[in-house]
């Protein structure tokens, strides 16, 4: 019996995991894999569903970092319709330290991946990412929105920013008690 015969007995969702049947069946385990690959690709072959790949593919090449979560508001942005993916643990990293998954972004989603040869090189590299962070990536923090969008509208992520500074129709606001606000308004009177 020939290889091409031997490998139609191997079944993608079987009990015995593919490798073990790939041994067993004395078949290459990439040829079983081609094979079934073949077979899920015609049962997708919409138009659709091949752009939408397509679109998938293209923004995962360029954002190798976007989880499905990001990639489902990309995929809102372009107009399509996306099914809502249930995730376990969702929020059990509420107790990171800001600054801590900010530098642990900047690493996995630009300095890991870019592999910068020199500090110039980096030093670009960084300020093209923090454009792209503050402008272009979605936040899950904020509703998916980006942080220049949440700040330029006043209102996203649960915080409502406001300019204790701009013209509010000649109104005064209260001044804080915490924050930075505080510690600039103690710096002007010099009671810092």
């Amino acid at each position: 019996m020939s290889p091409a015969e031997r490998s139609q007995w191997i079944e993608r969702d079987g009990e015995v995991p593919l490798a073990m049947q790939c041994e067993l069946a004395g078949v290459p385990r990439s040829s079983a894999y081609r094979r079934l690959e073949a077979a899920v690709r015609t049962q997708c072959e919409s138009e659709q569903d091949l752009k939408l790949r397509e679109l998938i593919d293209e923004q995962y090449t360029n954002r190798p970092f976007y989880g499905s979560r990001r990639m489902r508001v990309f995929l809102k942005k372009c107009g399509h319709i996306v099914i809502t993916i249930s995730m376990d643990g969702r929020g059990r990293a509420l107790d990171n330290i800001f600054v801590e998954r900010l530098w642990r972004n900047v690493k996995y989603e630009d300095v890991y991946l870019k592999g910068y040869a020199n500090m110039a090189e980096l030093t670009v590299g960084l300020v093209q990412y923090f454009a792209f962070y503050n402008a272009e990536r979605p936040h899950q923090a904020l509703g998916y929105q980006t942080p220049r969008h949440v700040y330029s509208t006043g209102v996203g992520g649960g915080a409502l920013i406001v300019d204790r500074f701009g013209d509010d129709d000649g109104e005064v606001q209260e001044k804080s008690n915490t924050g930075q606000r505080r510690a600039a308004d103690e710096i002007e009177m010099g009671t810092a």
